[in-house]
């Protein structure tokens, strides 16, 4: 799984009341066709061409960022100092402004922020930068996965007079939230195309569940009290899934507010649908629940879809290895089941598959090494733990 290391808190930076809105500071074409952004999805980022203080590049949209990050080289004159880096960690670093973003098409006059990329931000490969929700703020904003554009409206467009619609909360820090429900539950999951996976469940679901229901992940990094849960129903844009294991876990909902109760909704699921998100109001420094909510067309049947395995499950990987990436030329384990037979036979987050079966690891596609199921086929496993090598065998 990955999600842009870029805080998604609301004491990212200080002194935010003191910078000014974006709303209604940005010039647009006003035809009804709107302004029209290009994307490209690449492992499930949308990347889009921009032009930030005259000089291009390629940056990844984040819905669920208020601010932006660029490099160092497209930055004009700083202007407050913040003391808390991203992650909560405290620091110090510079809050720029950026005057224009110019797009293929035409381009916005943002009277926005952003933070210099200084490192550890997590851009993903192949893109220079962010753009958050700042960017666009003033608009109507049109997400077409059908034809990979994102488009900007003064007006309602009428595309969407007949769309499905949900209600949307807008939180502080412009985080567009939905309301979900899970095992007659109500909780909430930030539209975040950051994410590149499809749904991050809020840890807390996992309260007041019969620990039998509860199967503990063991990963690497941020994550704690991470879980493959079983419920009994989970109701999301007006559809039901019944009897689904689900992953849950609590970094994903501090990341997004000091609310637990917070999941996240990434393009792996949003990119079934054609949406049209109110940016009109959004605010820099306050609660608003003013926004119009979400319209949404599907544009992939419902049985056709395919949101991964970070979404709605029949049966859990029998091996028991939840996340790995190719790595230096192996296979990383970022995280496996607790109570699996991989991690009863040594296996932990952190190790490295060099061969499976006696094939080599990297002859593997990357669509394969990121399929939990992908492993349970394999009897042989010659891995790395603790930095030695070693060959563990399955009793199959």
């Amino acid at each position: 799984m990955r999600k842009i290391f870029l805080a998604k808190t609301s004491c990212l930076l200080c002194l935010v009341a003191l910078l000014p809105s974006c709303a209604g500071n940005n010039d647009a074409a006003e035809s009804a066709d709107g302004l029209v952004i290009p994307f490209v999805i690449e492992d499930g980022f949308m990347i889009m061409e921009a032009t930030i203080n005259g000089k291009a590049g390629r940056f990844v949209f984040d819905s669920g960022a208020n601010v932006s990050v660029v490099p160092d080289a497209r930055m004009s004159l700083p202007m407050l100092p913040a003391f808390v880096l991203p992650g909560g960690r405290p620091g110090f670093l510079l809050k720029y402004l950026v005057r224009r973003v110019e797009f293929a098409n035409g381009s916005v006059r943002a009277s926005s922020w952003v933070i210099r990329n200084a490192g550890g931000l997590g851009i993903p490969l192949g893109a220079e930068g962010i753009l958050g929700n700042g960017i666009f703020a003033g608009y109507w904003v049109e997400i077409s996965f059908s034809r990979n554009e994102i488009v900007l409206y003064r007006q309602f467009p009428e595309r969407f007079a007949e769309a499905l619609h949900s209600p949307l909360a807008v939180r502080a820090m412009n985080k567009f939230l939905l309301t979900i429900g899970i095992n007659g539950r109500e909780f909430l999951l930030a539209l975040d195309t950051g994410l590149n996976q499809a749904l991050f469940f809020p840890g807390v679901i996992a309260e007041g569940m019969d620990a039998a229901d509860l199967r503990p992940v063991a990963s690497t990094g941020e994550i704690k009290d991470f879980y493959l849960m079983r419920a009994d129903s989970v109701s999301i844009m007006g559809r039901t899934y019944s009897d689904k294991l689900i992953m849950g876990n609590s970094y994903a909902g501090a990341r997004v507010a000091a609310n637990s109760h917070i999941g996240l909704m990434g393009t792996g699921f949003l990119r079934h649908y054609d949406l049209l998100l109110d940016y009109r109001t959004l605010q820099l420094s306050s609660t608003n629940d003013d926004s119009a909510g979400m319209f949404y067309i599907p544009i992939v049947a419902p049985e056709e879809r395919d949101y991964g395995f970070y979404s709605f499950l029949d049966a859990a990987p029998e091996f028991g290895i939840i996340e790995a990436v190719r790595s230096q030329g192996h296979i990383l384990i970022r995280s496996l089941l607790a109570d699996s037979e991989a991690y009863a036979l040594g296996l932990r987050p952190g190790s490295h598959i060099v061969r499976l079966d006696g094939r080599a690891t990297m002859s593997f596609s990357p669509e394969e090494v990121s399929n939990p199921y992908f492993y349970d086929r394999f009897t042989e496993f010659e891995a790395i733990i603790d930095g030695a090598q070693t060959t563990l065998r399955r009793d199959r």
